[in-house]
């Protein structure tokens, strides 16, 4: 799901009016997840490589 969605709720809701052209909200929707939003693309390899990015970033010292 996009960041900032929502949670469960917000999710369900955007995907209800992504998925009707005629919601008053639709294009202002569409606009916000940056164009087109398929629920079910999943790219595990793409997934992965974000998480690895981010398990492997040095922490910024603290003190």
């Amino acid at each position: 799901p996009p960041e900032d969605v929502g949670g469960i709720w917000g999710y369900e809701d955007f995907q209800a009016v992504l998925a009707d052209p005629a919601h008053p909200d639709h294009a202002e929707r569409l606009e916000w997840a940056g164009g087109p939003f398929d629920p079910h693309r999943f790219d595990p390899d793409e997934a992965d490589r974000a998480l690895e990015w981010l398990a492997w970033r040095p922490l910024a010292p603290t003190s």
